[in-house]
């Protein structure tokens, strides 16, 4: 698969995980739907605008847009995955911070 269509599948799974619709999330980024559509199904690229629109829209860093290592977690760690990413966005600064310490805690990774 090319990186156009592991790129536009990313943008569709994180769309979908805020529960957005096409014509919502064109709007949020001032792109045409049909535009949204190609970028998804991996027939063109985003242009710097539109992927620095992305990154605010749901609220990620642009290495995250290009995490395409999702495909080979099981499926239910997947939903748990998209659920906390749709919590994340609502919590301040403070319970980032917590939360992250927890998750690098059971990661064994401090």
């Amino acid at each position: 698969m090319k990186i156009k269509e592991h790129f536009g599948n990313k943008v569709r799974e994180l769309r979908k995980s805020r529960k957005m619709s096409q014509e919502a999330l064109a709007e949020a980024l001032e792109i045409e739907t049909s535009t949204l559509s190609s970028l998804e199904t991996g027939k063109t690229f985003v242009s710097y605008k539109t992927f620095v629109r992305l990154c605010e829209v749901f609220s990620v860093l642009p290495r995250e847009l290009f995490d395409f290592d999702m495909t080979t977690v099981d499926s239910d760690a997947a939903d748990v995955i998209r659920e906390i990413n749709t919590i994340l966005p609502e919590l301040d600064s403070e319970k980032l911070h917590y939360l992250n310490r927890i998750a690098r805690m059971f990661a064994q990774l401090d």
